[in-house]
């Protein structure tokens, strides 16, 4: 099958009417419609998105918005009242455990809506078009995408080809089909469809306009959550993210083991007349040790936030705050909630920190006044 740049691919004819229904699903009014937008963060997601609307938190110069989920204003088409939901990168690691807590706000947002009865009606997946099919880190966001939405929501999803102005048009019909060929194929084969994006609006409401004809319904990681009852690390999606964070924490506790070894070679070292030199080694590698030290814990948290996330503790947490994110996106209060994000950052705990600093400070200091003693009795 061959594609050129401006070719789209039709997707095989609907069997959405033989879908299972859920039975918790309720009518939230047919006018309402919900897109989530995922690809990486130079995919051109977030000018998708402007193209169509505004974010209610676009504030100039704050950068955390780029690591939360963020939410546009509500527009029209074609007598349908739309919001788009802006996933970040999930295989973007820094800062240190971002993917884990992305994934956690993400899943949040997701059983909330699946309490309140609502479902998705589609999942659009931007990739830049100036990126061929070849790559490992595109097959990695692929496989990730394709584990939160699943083979039966691949009807309700649309692959938008970006960024066609920042690419000669013939290597663009070469990516184009790398691109297909290598990762698209399969996912179209099963109802998806694969739309060119060419930063005008009238192609972006191309891409929303099939998904307005979709059967809203429940993504594989809404389902694995409420249905199957596991926790978010059990998860397809979860399965995939977990090692990346465990090969991280183990790459750092080796550098730790590294630092260690040469401040016990520099403690053992026989030749008194560099103690200059043994001071810098061990003033550097306790500061580095400290440091990462702090990057393992940081990256534990996001590990136990995958492990400890259930679908429950949302529902718990929902119930006593002020209606959670179930208010975010109600499409019968008539407006939408003030809350346009949803942080995915943990809060921090400084005091480990410290606790850690005071521990190395206080054993380099014993140190020092041990070898000072040493050299005196010399």
């Amino acid at each position: 099958m061959s594609f050129t740049s401006g070719s789209r691919c039709a997707s095989p004819t609907s069997t959405t009417g033989s879908r299972r229904r859920s039975p918790t699903k309720r009518s939230t009014g047919d006018n309402d419609v919900v897109i989530a937008v995922f690809g990486n963060r130079m995919s051109g997601g977030r000018e998708f998105v402007e193209v169509l609307s505004k974010f209610q938190d676009d504030v100039e110069g704050n950068s955390s918005l780029a690591y939360s989920l963020r939410f546009s204003e509500p527009f029209a088409l074609d007598g349908r009242r739309v919001r788009l939901v802006l996933v970040p990168d999930l295989d973007r690691l820094e800062p240190l455990g971002n993917n884990a807590w992305i994934l956690t706000a993400l899943a949040k947002f997701l059983v909330s809506e699946y309490y309140a009865g609502r479902r998705i009606s589609g999942a659009i997946y931007t990739h830049p078009i100036r990126e061929r099919g070849i790559g490992p880190s595109v097959k990695r966001h692929i496989d990730m995408f394709r584990a939160i939405c699943g083979r039966e929501f691949s009807e309700n999803v649309v692959v938008a080809t970006t960024l066609w102005d920042r690419i000669d048009i013939n290597n663009g019909a070469h990516n184009h089909e790398q691109c297909y060929q290598y990762h698209y194929k399969e996912l179209v084969e099963e109802g998806a469809t694969i739309l060119e994006h060419n930063n005008a609006l009238d192609s972006a409401q191309d891409i929303v306009r099939r998904l307005l004809r979709t059967q809203p319904e429940a993504l594989r990681l809404q389902t694995e959550l409420m249905e199957d009852g596991i926790s978010l690390d059990q998860t397809n999606i979860g399965r995939l993210m977990k090692p990346v964070i465990e090969k991280q924490i183990v790459v750092r506790g080796g550098q730790v083991s590294g630092l260690k070894q040469e401040m016990h070679d520099a403690q053992n070292d026989p030749d008194p007349s560099k103690p200059v030199e043994v001071e810098q080694v061990l003033a550097y590698s306790s500061k580095m040790i400290s440091e990462i030290e702090d990057e393992i814990v940081q990256l534990e948290e996001a590990e136990r936030g995958l492990v400890e996330f259930h679908a429950s503790n949302v529902f718990l947490e929902d119930r006593g705050s002020a209606k959670g994110v179930d208010m975010l996106l109600s499409p019968t209060s008539g407006t939408f909630s003030r809350t346009s994000s949803i942080p995915i950052s943990p809060t921090p705990h400084p005091w480990k920190s410290r606790i850690r600093s005071a521990f190395n400070v206080r054993s380099l200091s014993d140190f020092f006044r041990r070898v000072s003693r040493v050299r005196l009795r010399r």
